[in-house]
């Protein structure tokens, strides 16, 4: 690397100038101008393949830019690496940081640049004690510095990255999509975290498909699209509805599609169902053609009810009625033969396997109807699973893609493709958007509603009410494991109506 001093910047960290970037057959930067002031939170927002993650990987030192300049504190860097980057200050906290699970918390923090003593360069553990401690004690993480990193939670496993970043003595630090795998209370704990961190002087770059945080948490946004940047604002200067149309060139009434106007008879009917503390004396219909609405913080019993259904979970008491007969799945395979099925809220673990490729998890639940004889129907799988690419305008190179290769989006459309093969009935779609990029949601969103007008009835979980209310024609709210209040018609569109009676309101 060479950093040569070029100017005097008393308000700009970071400013990268004229980056393009090309790959076989995709531009995937374009002329980009992208500043960072010293001391902000500052978002960036765009659909999968926008340019996000080239831009922050060009920044890294992981890519080359084709073209551009990149100015760090003043100074135009050359030759620029992964290495440069952290002698530069420049880290990374990934959703789910990766460690070394047999270490400890200290050794962590300090791998690579241990403190030591004496002639034989000695690890100073005393120093890697106090140093640990005085870093969370400033940032009030409350974790023990001999804690093995295996006994470790997602957001604990955050908070020693950023204890890792500081030790380095980060002036930069770039949040990706950190709070995907947060409940409401570890988020809020992260972003008083971010606050620290901005009092001390740490500048941040804050990538989020949650679009809401941006708003919350950063004092500037840049929206990308299509490999170029469109727009670099103060949230409180935009609206939520223009900072999507920003990303997508979609208006708010193009985003959802019209509600149904018109339900069938009841599908599936939930009658007293009780599971210890977490599901109490739920009772509710559905009816074929409605998409019905779960609405409630974490923790609520809205996921619980969906496994219980499935039979993923026993239930202490109650009824499940499918077409006016009584079930009790005494598992998930069980469930899927009479037509229930369930897109997980984790699609990673629970949804789709990763090492297999689109076609194989597209057939995968409904595999014995592709047998004869103990053969297997390879031209039927083909022409099945093509066919469900194209239904779904899932983006894959082919059907012969690894799973784990295609964007969270895509993936979420393969879980979906599954359910449509088997014949699904009855459609329990717990966070179907998570970590989904705003124009793949829209894709989503059309899906359910097509499910609805072929005749079957959806269940919709969600923490994010704008799409409740966007997408249900009733919705049932959930707090503690109840049921509080039931919204129909004109109701079921008032974000803030529902957001006050999931807060505990009425």
């Amino acid at each position: 690397m060479v950093a040569t001093k070029i100017k005097d910047i008393e308000k700009n960290l970071l400013e990268m100038k004229n980056i393009n970037k090309k790959f076989p057959g995709v531009k995937a930067l374009e002329n980009i101008d992208f500043i960072v002031k010293k001391g902000d939170v500052h978002g960036v927002v765009g659909e999968n393949g926008a340019g996000k993650s080239t831009l922050i990987k060009i920044l890294h030192g992981i890519y080359i830019a084709d073209s551009g300049e990149i100015f760090f504190n003043g100074h135009l860097i050359k030759n620029h690496t992964t290495s440069s980057a952290h002698d530069l200050g420049i880290e990374c906290i990934h959703q789910i940081p990766r460690f070394v699970d047999y270490l400890s918390v200290g050794e962590t923090m300090f791998a690579g640049v241990e403190p030591t003593r004496g002639i034989l360069k000695i690890v100073d553990w005393n120093e890697v004690q106090k140093r640990t401690n005085e870093i969370f004690n400033s940032l009030d993480i409350d974790i023990d510095h001999t804690e093995l990193i295996r006994n470790l939670n997602v957001p604990q496993r955050q908070m020693i990255a950023i204890g890792r970043a500081m030790i380095r003595d980060a002036k930069m630090i770039v949040f990706d999509e950190p709070t995907a795998s947060l409940s409401e209370h570890e988020v809020n704990k992260l972003f008083e975290t971010i606050k620290k961190l901005k009092k001390q002087g740490v500048t941040i770059i804050y990538i989020s498909h949650r679009l809401e945080e941006i708003f919350e948490i950063c004092d500037r946004v840049t929206v990308f699209r299509n490999g170029k940047k469109v727009s670099t604002s103060k949230p409180s200067d935009i609206s939520m509805d223009e900072l999507v149309k920003l990303m997508t060139g979609l208006e708010k009434g193009k985003r959802y599609p019209e509600k149904l106007k018109k339900h069938e008879k009841v599908i599936l009917s939930v009658k007293n169902l009780n599971k210890g503390q977490k599901v109490k004396n739920i009772s509710f219909d559905l009816h074929s053609g409605e998409i019905l609405g779960l609405a409630g913080l974490v923790g609520a019993g809205r996921t619980e009810i969906a496994r219980i259904i499935f039979g993923a979970d026993k239930r202490d008491s109650g009824e499940v009625l499918l077409s006016d007969k009584a079930v009790n799945f005494s598992s998930p395979y069980e469930a899927i033969k009479n037509g229930v099925v369930l897109v997980p809220e984790n699609r990673g673990t629970e949804g789709i396997v990763k090492k297999l490729d689109v076609k194989d998890n597209i057939v995968l639940p409904s595999i014995e109807s592709f047998c004869s004889a103990n053969m297997i129907k390879a031209k039927e799988i083909k022409k099945v699973s093509t066919q469900m690419v194209q239904k779904l305008n899932i983006k894959t190179p082919s059907i012969h893609q690894r799973v784990e290769n295609l964007s969270g989006g895509n993936q979420q459309k393969v879980v979906l493709a599954k359910w449509l093969v088997s014949e699904g009935k009855v459609f329990l779609l717990d966070e179907p958007t998570m970590g989904v990029d705003v124009g793949a949601k829209v894709e989503i969103f059309k899906l359910v509603n097509q499910l609805a007008k072929e005749g079957r009835g959806v269940i919709l979980i969600s923490t994010a009410l704008e799409e409740i209310a966007g997408m249900c024609d009733r919705i049932l709210i959930m707090r503690s494991g109840e049921i509080v209040q039931e919204l129909l018609g004109q109701q079921t569109e008032d974000v803030e109506k529902i957001l006050t009676i999931v807060k505990g309101g009425k």
